[in-house]
């Protein structure tokens, strides 16, 4: 009888380690085969979802080689991220289109929503996520760009002009 309480609590304790190990650890899913916006609108923004819950992944048409990961850090929250190639043009009318920026001529003192790259980006904010371990999100690697947000939403974007690349990262 003793023995076999003692084997209960053993398996119980073995249980609670690693749930609280599953609550802390990052749950990283990534989709690192470049997609086509097609193939990622299907994947992500397919008929039933609504449009304010994926406004973030309306990509521009242009958009090509589409690379995404999401994570989950149980109660730590959300993370996600992607990164795509499109005309600077497209990725700069998209950082207005998050920013509910209508395309309209723009008042003359009106500010921007994005500004040049100043310094080297450091990707040390996404490490709780897990997601500072993907090689394609090279954001560290921008030398000339414009850095943004998104209205709404907890984001930063990227864009590399010498690449052609758009980079977005967001967290609950």
């Amino acid at each position: 009888m003793m023995k076999t309480i003692k084997s209960g609590i053993v398996v119980l304790a073995v249980y609670a380690a690693w749930a609280c190990w599953q609550f802390v650890t990052p749950h990283v899913t990534e989709i690192a085969e470049p997609m086509s916006h097609r193939e990622f609108l299907e994947k992500f923004a397919g008929p039933e979802a609504s449009h304010s819950q994926v406004r973030h992944l309306m990509l521009p048409p242009t958009a090509s080689n589409i690379l995404y990961a999401s994570s989950s850090v149980g109660m730590g929250g959300r993370g996600l991220c992607y990164r795509f190639s499109a005309p600077i043009s497209n990725m700069l009318q998209h950082i207005s289109f998050l920013n509910d920026i209508p395309t309209r001529k723009r008042e003359e003192n009106e500010p921007l929503p994005y500004e040049p790259v100043k310094a080297p980006v450091s990707r040390a904010m996404m490490k709780p996520y897990g997601l500072h371990q993907l090689d394609w999100f090279d954001v560290e690697n921008i030398s000339t760009g414009f850095v943004s947000g998104a209205a709404g939403y907890n984001s930063t974007i990227w864009i590399d002009a010498e690449r052609e690349l758009y980079y977005y990262y967001w967290t609950d």
